[in-house]
């Protein structure tokens, strides 16, 4: 039996939809850190490392073609690497950062086309909204190794208004949570009274 999780509906990694937001850094410009999908993008790109490598980075200034596996909160982008196949039987190490993906303690994280095959990828789930939060590969041998990565983009742009109730937060380590606010959590409502603003967390005694 072959899983395909990205085939199988039940199984597969959500995809947020345009106005859902999105917790994530600030960016240079500041800010409360909330961002609204306006556009989403998904796709796959295939990407070819050869010779020997040593935990190469998958951010955009090592070329344009990592674009789509690394985020920039600076340019409204948020990615989500959801999947990760392999089209050659080379073994390489794929990381997070500086981490191996699948063990917290030693390099267990060697990957090739018989443990993740094309027809059959797995699982990532996670997320780059800064270039510091990306993957990384390491390659022993002068061998080449194709990556087909599946990835999902979100154009986002700056939440204004109040804080939502939901959303979901990313994390620095790149993971993600769902988050659902108590209604005594949220920032609370203004009222009008006699002309002037109250909030439900001002006295309004005065009339």
């Amino acid at each position: 039996m072959v899983l395909t999780p990205y085939q199988n509906y039940k199984l597969a990694l959500p995809v947020l939809k345009s106005g859902h937001v999105i917790k994530a850094g600030a960016g240079s410009a500041g800010g409360t850190g909330f961002w609204v999908i306006k556009r989403v993008m998904a796709g796959r790109i295939k990407i070819t490392e050869t010779g020997v490598l040593t935990k190469k980075q998958w951010i955009q200034k090592n070329g344009d073609n990592y674009r789509q596996v690394s985020g920039n909160i600076d340019t409204q982008k948020i990615v989500h690497l959801q999947y990760l196949a392999c089209l050659q039987t080379n073994d390489a190490l794929i990381y997070w950062g500086k981490d191996p993906v699948f063990s917290f303690d030693y390099d267990g994280s060697a990957v090739n086309s018989t443990i993740a095959p094309d027809a059959s990828p797995i699982t990532l789930d996670k997320w780059s909204y800064d270039q510091s939060m990306f993957m990384s590969v390491s390659i022993a041998a002068a061998v080449s190794q194709d990556f087909v990565v599946e990835t999902v983009v979100y154009e986002v742009v700056a939440h204004k208004g109040p804080m939502p109730r939901k959303y979901l937060e990313i994390t620095s380590d790149g993971n993600a949570t769902f988050v659902e606010m108590a209604e005594s959590r949220q920032q609370p409502a203004a009222q009008r009274r006699n002309g002037k603003v109250f909030t439900n967390a001002d006295s309004q005694d005065e009339d």
